[in-house]
């Protein structure tokens, strides 16, 4: 053991002496190299305060400037956040942006209330969102409130989705969450009950990520506009849902945050979730932050019933655009209780306000050429010796807020079809009783446009009219919304909100089931009622309308068959009241002696040929008299080269109130004649148009009444009128195809209706005829062409 332990001591020795030796000569070494020294010194000095900087807390109040103030979410990934806002002051100077840096006042950028409160998302699929405070709520030139709106943008930042709510008040709540692939948009007044009136399809799998991206702030009232505050108090608080429940969101102030707009100046005070946003002065202690308990709802499924306050109640459309929507209503029971307005945000019953039944039900339309479309059930009612006689459909058109059209349609019924459609260039308003036929009662121009979702297309129960608003005691009705897809009627997708109108209920519950709603008061439907079942229209809404109304053109049927070498068209007037003939000066008709000619109008066979050339067969344009006296009224034709000059023309026999047109071609030449009995024919003109020529079908190819001049127009005080077509398929006459309108002839009618049945058609004003059993069923002639 002794010899053990003195072989170690002196290995010991060794040792130290050795790492005395190392020591020294690294010493000696870092002396010869002083650069090396400082640089090592330099890095560890930087990287100490690297670390100390990294740990500093943020200034808190934080001054923000020329940015938007409030907080950024650095939670986890969540499917919901909401977030509380109370404006307890905020006094905008003015509102502006940003030139080369600096602030610059401009009141072009201004909207009311000239600031806004957005609650703004990343999601994990690289959208963005945001459900802000912030919107003026106009009617007419009247602020009604501030209200809410939605936006999605795409990866690259391009607006997918936009949709304005309702007007809610300065203080609430903002909330977006994701159920399955749809992300909604809801706000709250009280943190107790939500409304969802906004959702859009985000796709699988997305959620809310953290991020700069993620906050809730104080901003310009629009994109890219700076709000300059003289005083300002702002509480914000930010809650996430952690799947069970809502939980205090951590936060940090703002710092890069993405935005559409921002603040000149503003302090943010942040604690747990919460934030002051307050100028000039700031806010520096945690007492000033009030106590915001988190909601009360839960973010999973919108709730369904949802109570309607001073807002139309029903469902919102929020499908694909389309051309057409077809809404149906059934009116159980409504009892009203009184009709007014809002005075200064209270309802005020008025009695003036009412008009019967004292409600309306309306199916809206936003076009995307921002002009808005109504077809409404209550909007209007005619009387009889002071009685109540029946309550009808009305169509208005608007345009900011401009009423540019306001027609009054059939009577209608407290169950029936609402019917839109947009087909080149022209607005058709509907009402169908039985959703098997539809009258279309009126038409507008409305240029380029189709319709689509938005809070203000929708199938609602307002007030009357004229921005009135109804207290129902008892309502108890069923709506339903169909859309266009292109082929068929489809079931609409629907959310239910308050709908964006004029008009609103003071209190209605809305139930929905996919595209279908029960609207009842005072007590809610649910799933426990039965919801009856409303079948799709069989109307389809791109068929011509039949009757149709015709004003300031020729009225007839056009040629929609195979090319062909003769046509027979048979007229016959039974009952004809000229009021007068006149011009259209300056876009108005003027009544005029010298554009009257026996009989006051005319009736034409036209046929456009493939050379070009145009043909026209007619009775009505050429009389005889014998002293002074008429003594028939005689047809007469005419042959047009292909631009339009007169190439023949020739009177010819006597015709009668019924008749027969033919057109025949035969070896290059084309032959017109007259019948007055459809057995035997009188060719009384012929000309020479080349060979292999035939008549065409189109609109220059047609049957029709018009004025009795080139030009010259007619006005019916009455007429009823029977048309129909024929055309040569090679052995025999068979019917002809056709469609309603015909193309430019040599006058027009102030108006008539037509209606069209197989190759015929029934001419008749004031009042259309709508039955196939007035027509007389004509047969084809018996002649040969």
């Amino acid at each position: 053991m002794g010899l053990l332990r003195t072989i170690g001591l002196v290995f010991l020795g060794i040792f130290l002496a050795f790492f005395i030796l190392i020591i020294i000569a690294g010493v000696v070494y870092m002396m010869t190299h002083p650069q090396l020294t400082n640089q090592t010194l330099g890095i560890m000095n930087q990287t100490i305060n690297q670390t100390q900087s990294s740990t500093r807390p943020p200034p808190n109040p934080m001054l923000i400037t020329n940015a938007p103030a409030g907080v950024e979410y650095v939670g986890p990934p969540t499917d919901a956040l909401a977030a509380y806002y109370c404006v307890y002051q905020a006094r905008v100077a003015s509102d502006g942006s940003l030139v080369n840096g600096a602030y610059v006042a401009n009141s072009s950028v201004y909207s009311p209330p000239g600031y806004s409160v957005q609650l703004n998302v990343e999601l994990s699929n690289g959208y963005t969102a945001q459900n802000a405070w912030g919107f003026p709520h106009f009617d007419g030139n009247v602020l009604r409130g501030i209200s809410v709106g939605g936006t999605v943008w795409s990866g690259n930042g391009g607006v997918l989705h936009f949709r304005i709510g309702p007007p809610v008040p300065d203080c609430g709540w903002l909330i977006i969450g994701i159920n399955g692939s749809t992300l909604y948009f809801e706000y709250s007044v009280d943190g107790k009950s939500i409304n969802w009136y906004y959702g859009y399809s985000i796709g699988s799998n997305a959620s809310i990520v953290p991020g700069v991206e993620t906050n809730l702030i104080i901003a310009g009232p629009t994109n890219g506009a700076d709000a300059n505050f003289t005083s300002l108090y702002v509480v914000l608080t930010l809650y996430y849902w952690n799947d069970t429940a809502w939980v205090p969101a951590p936060v940090e102030a703002v710092s890069g945050a993405y935005y559409t707009g921002f603040v000149t100046n503003a302090w943010v005070f942040t604690g747990r979730g919460e934030a002051v946003v307050s100028w000039p002065n700031a806010v520096n202690s945690s007492a000033a932050l009030p106590t915001v308990e988190p909601p009360s709802f839960t973010p999973e499924t919108p709730p369904n019933p949802v109570l309607i306050i001073n807002r139309a109640a029903g469902v919102t459309y929020d499908g694909p655009s389309t051309t057409a929507l077809a809404g149906y209503y059934c009116v159980y029971v409504a009892n009203v209780s009184s009709d007014g307005w809002m005075v200064n945000g209270v309802y005020q019953p008025n009695a003036s306000a009412y008009l019967p039944p004292g409600y309306g039900v309306q199916l809206n339309a936003e076009l995307s050429n921002s002009l808005w479309i109504q077809d409404v059930y209550g909007g209007a009612y005619t009387t009889t010796n002071g009685a109540l006689t029946s309550i009808n459909v009305d169509e208005n058109v608007w345009s900011n807020n401009t009423l540019l059209s306001l027609k009054t349609g059939p009577a209608a019924q407290p169950c029936g079809w609402l019917i839109m459609r947009v087909v080149n260039g022209t607005a058709y308003f509907g009402y169908s009783s039985n959703g098997e036929s539809v009258d279309w009662y009126y038409t507008y121009p409305v240029g380029n446009a189709t319709i689509v979702p938005s809070h203000e297309t929708n199938l609602v129960i307002a007030g009357p009219g004229n921005s009135a608003g109804v207290n129902f005691t008892r309502l108890y009705a069923v709506l339903a919304l169909y859309y266009w897809n292109g082929t068929a009627w489809a079931p609409a997708p629907v959310v239910v909100e308050g709908g964006g109108t004029g008009e609103f209920t003071l209190r209605a519950w809305v139930y929905a089931n996919q595209n279908e709603a029960i609207v009842s008061y005072p007590r809610p439907a649910n799933s426990t009622m039965p919801m009856p079942p409303v079948k799709p229209p069989s109307i389809n809404p791109f068929a011509p309308p039949n009757p149709a109304f015709v004003t300031y053109q020729p009225v007839g049927v056009s040629y929609d068959g195979p090319q062909t070498t003769a046509l027979a068209g048979y007229y016959c007037v039974y009952r004809v009241d000229v009021a007068s003939d006149g011009w259209l000066v300056n876009g108005v008709y003027e009544p005029n002696s010298s554009a009257y000619f026996p009989p006051g109008y005319t009736v034409q066979l036209n046929a456009q040929l493939s050379n070009g050339y145009s043909l026209e067969d007619a009775w009505g344009f050429s009389y005889n008299t014998v002293n002074g006296v008429l003594e028939s009224i005689n047809v007469s034709g005419e042959v047009l080269g292909s631009n339009g000059q007169l190439l023949s023309s020739e009177t010819g026999p006597a015709g009668g109130d019924c008749g027969w047109f033919v057109i025949s071609i035969e070896d290059g030449t084309v032959y017109l004649g007259y019948s007055s009995n459809g057995k035997s024919v009188d060719w009384f003109m012929s000309y020479t148009i080349g060979s292999n020529t035939v008549i065409t079908p189109g609109a220059g190819t047609s049957i029709a009444i018009s004025g009795p001049a080139t030009g010259a127009g007619v006005d019916f005080r009455d007429v009823y009128a029977v048309l129909a077509l024929y055309y040569w398929n090679g052995t025999a006459w068979a019917q002809a195809p056709v469609r309603p309108g015909v193309g430019p002839v040599s006058g027009w009618v102030m108006n008539a209706w037509i209606y069209t049945s197989g190759n015929e058609a029934v001419i008749s004003w004031p009042q259309p005829t709508n039955s196939s059993t007035a027509m007389p069923g004509t047969e084809p002639p018996s002649f040969t062409p």
